[in-house]
């Protein structure tokens, strides 16, 4: 477990029937500000810390709907989603020194629990190297037979995951199987840290006594980006492809083109609906993959859309559908969409580092959750849309791939295929300008649902 320095560490929450107590344990006295930037959500900013980690509970209680806590450059903020009965909140430095959030009915001084005797306030480790648990086995005793190792059901599995991050199962959405770590990325990360750790070595003579540093192998920086706290919500518009890139072609009809075409009008729609919009490409240019996450991270973007067309050698696949990213795909089909997708790579005169590599394999995609319920919303939408006329599938539209433009994207991300270009259906349909705004205005339908409920807009 590779964890920064820190000073500041967020417990479990209280939750009460008058009132939900968010609390922090400090190492040292912290600055803070804290507004309301809507009727629903609550930005807190601490001064100058360093968080133990990045955190994300969703409570469903009446007072707080989630909360995430997260390290920007040099501060870590806090949001909250106020619950529907929470008409007053506050932030306060207690006596003791801690950091209490709390959101209740009516005003009141916050409860806090008392300190356990004997308690370790917060550590500072710097990386704190365990066995995998599953792993493990005690030694036997002798005579004692070894027993094969149990196996962990799914749902096992899950419990255990959700109970290591203070959840219970069911109070929030299960997250995607793909975050388990491939067997390539743990051989990466596995050698990594042990030239790193070579490194950090010297040779000693024969019959002397090596002293091993205990200086850090990987030093966890604070999370490249600032953060500051915006009113409104900001969203980044990506048409694919573009320029050089045409993306799937059939006849004198290019993936390009629809995409921008959409793309333009889902950010014209976005727009006048006040949110803030930045979109990777108006014309047709040639961007980057890595350069799309690049644009949606400097516009600090708390949404990013990025607008494609399908493709496929069995003209009879069409349909609309919409993924998130995940390291395993949701099936074959799945699979070979995504590789389509990033086939853009072969235009770009970027090369990829080794470090690069390690901190993706080391990164946690925490707002995987998020991004399948953007997804689902959008699925909704679309659905729901007249005028659209091409299908989509309530059981399958929805779908999991491995899409490298939505891998660096640090805020919920989707991709969406608005149907086939190898379709005759989908195609006949697409090809159409008005299809297209039909199509734009199911987005963006499913973009203000999602708004809606995380207390962006009312």
């Amino acid at each position: 477990l590779v964890e920064r320095r820190y000073n500041v560490e967020l417990e479990d929450p209280v939750l009460n029937a008058a009132d939900n107590l968010l609390i922090f344990e400090t190492q040292k006295k912290v600055a803070y500000t804290a507004e309301q930037s809507n009727p629903h959500t609550v930005l807190v900013t601490l001064k100058d810390v360093t968080l133990k980690r990045d955190t994300y509970k969703r409570l469903r209680t009446d007072y707080i709907a989630s909360a995430q806590v997260r390290q920007t450059r040099g501060d870590a903020e806090l949001k909250v989603i106020l619950g529907t009965k929470a008409k007053d909140w506050s932030f306060t430095s207690a006596k003791d020194g801690r950091l209490v959030f709390r959101a209740g009915a009516t005003k009141a001084e916050p409860k806090l629990p008392a300190k356990v005797p004997g308690k370790k306030t917060v550590a500072s480790p710097v990386m704190k190297a365990e066995p995998h648990p599953l792993s493990i086995t005690a030694a036997p005793q002798d005579g004692a037979q070894i027993s094969a190792p149990s196996v962990l059901s799914e749902d096992d599995f899950e419990e255990m995951v959700l109970d290591s991050m203070g959840e219970t199962p069911g109070a929030v959405t299960p997250v995607p199987q793909e975050e388990k770590t491939s067997a390539t990325e743990s051989e990466l990360v596995a050698a990594a840290l042990a030239t790193a750790a070579a490194m950090t070595t010297t040779a000693a003579p024969a019959n002397t006594t090596t002293t091993v540093s205990t200086q850090p192998v990987i030093k966890a920086e604070p999370h490249p980006l600032a953060i500051t706290a915006h009113k409104k919500m900001r969203i980044v518009v990506d048409p694919g492809h573009g320029g050089k890139d045409a993306g799937a072609v059939r006849g004198k009809y290019r993936e390009k083109d629809w995409n921008l075409a959409v793309g333009n009008e889902l950010a014209r729609l976005l727009k006048k609906g006040n949110f803030e919009v930045k979109i990777t490409r108006s014309t047709d240019v040639f961007i980057a993959l890595s350069e799309r996450s690049k644009i949606a991270n400097n516009f600090k973007a708390d949404l990013f859309v990025s607008v494609h067309v399908n493709a496929t050698k069995n003209t009879k696949a069409s349909g609309f559908q919409v993924y998130f990213r995940s390291e395993k795909a949701t099936d074959r089909e799945a699979a070979e969409t995504a590789a389509l997708e990033n086939e853009a790579m072969q235009y770009e005169e970027v090369h990829y580092n080794f470090v690069d590599a390690l901190l993706q394999s080391l990164a946690k995609n925490e707002y995987i959750n998020e991004s399948s319920k953007l997804a689902g919303y959008i699925k909704n939408s679309v659905y729901k849309q007249p005028g659209i006329g091409i299908p989509v599938d309530q059981k399958n539209a929805i779908r999991q791939a491995n899409f490298y433009v939505l891998k660096g994207v640090q805020s919920p991300s989707v991709l969406v295929e608005m149907g086939f270009i190898s379709s005759p259906k989908d195609r006949a349909r697409l090809s159409q300008s008005a299809v297209q705004k039909k199509m734009a205005q199911g987005i963006y339908n499913g973009i203000v649902s999602y708004a809606k409920q995380e207390g962006w807009l009312k």
